[in-house]
């Protein structure tokens, strides 16, 4: 059973690789930082560092990064909707943070969030 679980996890997250946009880049080096996360209304995603440092070449505020469910559902700034699946993203977010997984996002390097935290396109959970 665990093994059947461990492959749809990564059979999912190389979806959400390939879901990406080409305007990403990484917040952090492999294998990321352990993150904290908070559901907020409007569901909105905010995901925070534990430890290490986020840096982001356009974002002002490297302390959070953020999704959003309308991410999913039209394009934001011009850019195509991502095509992930909100609660699935959120459903790995959860069991990272959970069990201690380091994880890794894939966010725009271009657009911003209104408050000024970077987008997140896609993400990476190391064991």
């Amino acid at each position: 059973m665990k093994s059947k679980a461990a492959a749809c996890a990564t059979f999912l997250i190389a979806g959400l690789l390939g879901a990406a946009t080409a305007e990403a880049a990484y917040l952090a080096p492999d294998p990321g930082t352990q993150v904290s996360i908070q559901l907020n209304a409007h569901d909105t995603i905010v995901v925070r560092p534990i430890s290490g440092v986020w840096t982001h070449p356009v974002c002002p505020d490297v302390t959070a990064a953020v999704l959003t469910r309308a991410h999913f559902t039209r394009p934001l700034h011009g850019l195509a909707a991502t095509g992930l699946n909100f609660d699935t993203v959120w459903d790995l977010l959860v069991q990272a943070a959970m069990s201690g997984r380091s994880v890794n996002l894939r966010v725009s390097d271009t657009f911003c969030h209104d408050s000024g935290y970077p987008l997140i396109e896609s993400l990476r959970v190391f064991p």
